[in-house]
C-alpha cells in the first residue's frame, strides 16, 4: 500500500514533468541561431534596452522566418550570380531583371544588417567575423548602388568609377554567408583555419621527404633522361639534321626528370598524384646516359625506386595530411558541440516479441539464430557470387546452362531460408528487422526474374518488352550484399559510412559554395 501523501508527491512530480516536457518541446520548435548578446545599455548612443525600435529589431532578428527569408535571399543571389554572363546587356529583359533582383537582395541584406546593428549595438555586432563579412558586402553594395544611380543617364566618363565597380566582385562572397547558418559548414571552415599550423608542419615533413627521394633520384637518373626526337637515332651526336618526316631532329629531355633538385621535388609531387606514373616510370627505366637515348628495359631494377616513391609520397605523406585534418575536425567538433539538453522525452522502445509456443517453431527459431546457420548461408552467398562471376560476353551454351541451374539452386536456397525464418518468427517479427526486409526483397525479385524468363519463353513476348522486364536480373547482384549480415565487421563499416554521410554532404556543400564563388 502506498501512503496517501505519496500520491500527492507522485501527482506533483508528474505535473512538473509534463510542464517541463511542454517547455522543452516549445524551445525545440522555436529554436533559432543564438545571437551573441551582451549587456549594452544603449544602441546607436540613444536606444535603450526597452526602446520600441530596439525591441522590434530584436524580434525581427530572432524571428525564425526572417532567418529563413535571408537564407532564401542568399540562395537567390547564388542563382542570379550564376545566371549572369557577359552576353546579357543592361537594356535587355534579362539585364533589367537581374538589376531588379540585385536591388531587392541589396535592400534585404541592408535591412538585416541595420536590424542587427540596432539590436546588438555596433560594438557587439563587429565582434563576429561573419558579421564583418556581411557589413563589408552590404557597404560595397550600397556604394555601388549610389554611384550607379548618381551617374545614370549623365554624360560622364565612367572610366574613373571602374575602380569602384570592382567592389561588385565581392558579391560573389554572398554564398559564404550560408556557412554561418549551418553548423556542419562552420565546423569545416573552423577545421581549415585551425589546421593551418599543423598543415604547415606536415608540409615541412613532406618537402623534406620529397627532397630526400629527389636527391636519391638525382644520384640514379641525373642527366640520363634524354632522347632524340627521331627514334631511329640513338646517339646524341647523330641527333642532327632533318628526319624522314621533314622535321628537325632535337635532343629532348623527359617531362619528369631528376636533373636538378627543384625538378626532382616536382617529379616526386607528380608521382605522388599518380598522374600517368607508369609512363614516367618506364621513361626512367629506359634511360641510359647523357649522350645516348632511351633503350627499352635498360634498368628494370629502377621500378623499385619508383614504386617505393609512390608508396611513401603518394600514400604515407598524403595520409599524414588527411590525418591532420581529421584530428583538427574532431577537435573543432568537440569544441563546437552543443550542450546536451536534458532528454525529457522517452526514447522509442523497440518492440518485444514472445518466443513461439509451438515446439517445432521454437526449434526452427533456435537453429536460425545460431552462428553456424549464418555461416552456412554466408557460404551459399559467396558461392552464388562466384557462380555469377563465370558469366561473360558471348558466353558458351555450357556457361548459360550452368548460370540457369545455379540461379534456380541459389534462389531455392534463399527462398527456403526466408520461409523458414518467417515460419519461426511469424511475419510481424520477421519484417521488424531491416536485414530481413532486404532478404525478402532479394528473394522476391529473384523469383520474379525466373517467372519473367519462363513466361517469355513459353508465351513468346516481344523481345523489347522481355529485355525491359529482365531488368530484375540486375537485382541478383544484391545477393552479394547479404554477406554484410553474417559478418559483424562489415556491418560496422557500413554503419560508419552511414554516419559519415552528413559530414560528407557538408563537405560537398562547402566545396560547391567555394567553386561557385570562384567560378
Amino acid at each position: 500500500a502506498v501512503p496517501k501523501s505519496c500520491y500527492g508527491a507522485l501527482i506533483n512530480d508528474a505535473a512538473a514533468f509534463q510542464e517541463a516536457q511542454k517547455l522543452h518541446e516549445e524551445q525545440q520548435r522555436n529554436k533559432v541561431e543564438q545571437v551573441p548578446v551582451e549587456a549594452v545599455p544603449k544602441s546607436c548612443f540613444c536606444l535603450g534596452d526597452q526602446h520600441p525600435i530596439r525591441v522590434g529589431c530584436k524580434l525581427l532578428v530572432e524571428w525564425k522566418w526572417f532567418d529563413r527569408y535571408i537564407l532564401g535571399c542568399i540562395l537567390l543571389s547564388c542563382v542570379s550570380l550564376a545566371y549572369d554572363n557577359p552576353g546579357i546587356s543592361d537594356e535587355s529583359p534579362d539585364g533589367r531583371a537581374l538589376r531588379t533582383i540585385d536591388l531587392f537582395l541589396n535592400t534585404s541584406f541592408i535591412v538585416e544588417c541595420v536590424a542587427k546593428i540596432v539590436f546588438l549595438s555596433f560594438r557587439v555586432y563587429i565582434k563576429s567575423g561573419w558579421n564583418n563579412l556581411d557589413l563589408l558586402i552590404v557597404s560595397t553594395s550600397i556604394l555601388d548602388m549610389v554611384l550607379t544611380a548618381a551617374f545614370a543617364g549623365q554624360n560622364v566618363d565612367l572610366s574613373v568609377l571602374k575602380i569602384f565597380r570592382i567592389f561588385r566582385i565581392l558579391r560573389a562572397l554572398r554564398p559564404l554567408r550560408i556557412i554561418a547558418r549551418a553548423r556542419g559548414l562552420r565546423i569545416l571552415v573552423s577545421t581549415i583555419l585551425s589546421a593551418t599550423k599543423p598543415v604547415l608542419n606536415t608540409l615541412g615533413i613532406a618537402i623534406v621527404t620529397f627532397a630526400l627521394f629527389g636527391i636519391l633520384g638525382m644520384q640514379l637518373l641525373s642527366g640520363k633522361m634524354w632522347t632524340c626526337s627521331d627514334p631511329l637515332r640513338f646517339e646524341k651526336d647523330e641527333c642532327v639534321g632533318i628526319d624522314d618526316e621533314g622535321s628537325p631532329r632535337k635532343w629532348i629531355r623527359a617531362d619528369v626528370h631528376f636533373d636538378r633538385i627543384d625538378q626532382a621535388i616536382r617529379s616526386l609531387f607528380i608521382l605522388a598524384t599518380q598522374d600517368d606514373w607508369p609512363v614516367h616510370m618506364w621513361a626512367g627505366i629506359d634511360a641510359t646516359s647523357s649522350t645516348t637515348g632511351a633503350k627499352q628495359n635498360n634498368a628494370l631494377w629502377l621500378f623499385i625506386f619508383y614504386v617505393f616513391c609512390i608508396l611513401v609520397a603518394g600514400y604515407l605523406v598524403i595520409n599524414i595530411f588527411v590525418g591532420v585534418f581529421v584530428d583538427c575536425y574532431n577537435s573543432v567538433a568537440a569544441e563546437m558541440e552543443e550542450p546536451q539538453e536534458e532528454k525529457l522525452t522517452m526514447s522509442r522502445i523497440p518492440p518485444i516479441f514472445d518466443d513461439p509456443a509451438n515446439d517445432i517453431r521454437r526449434a526452427v527459431m533456435q537453429v536460425a539464430l545460431t552462428t553456424s546457420f549464418d555461416m552456412f548461408i554466408a557460404f551459399f552467398i559467396v558461392t552464388n557470387v562466384l557462380s555469377m562471376a563465370f558469366e561473360s560476353y558471348k558466353q558458351s551454351q555450357a556457361q548459360t546452362d550452368f548460370g540457369v541451374v545455379a540461379n534456380y539452386f541459389f534462389t531455392f536456397i534463399f527462398g527456403w531460408e526466408c520461409l523458414a525464418k518467417m515460419y519461426a518468427f511469424y511475419p510481424r517479427r520477421y519484417f521488424s528487422a531491416n536485414w530481413n526486409r532486404f532478404d525478402f526483397f532479394i528473394v522476391f525479385v529473384s523469383f520474379a526474374g525466373i517467372a519473367i524468363d519462363e513466361l517469355g519463353t513459353s508465351v513468346g513476348l516481344n523481345p523489347t518488352v522481355l529485355r525491359v522486364l529482365r531488368v530484375f536480373r540486375i537485382f541478383r547482384i544484391l545477393r552479394a550484399f547479404r554477406i554484410f549480415k553474417a559478418l559483424k565487421g562489415l556491418q560496422a563499416i557500413i554503419a560508419t559510412l552511414g554516419d559519415s554521410l552528413p559530414a560528407l554532404m557538408n563537405l560537398f556543400s562547402m566545396l560547391g559554395l567555394v567553386f561557385s564563388m570562384l567560378g
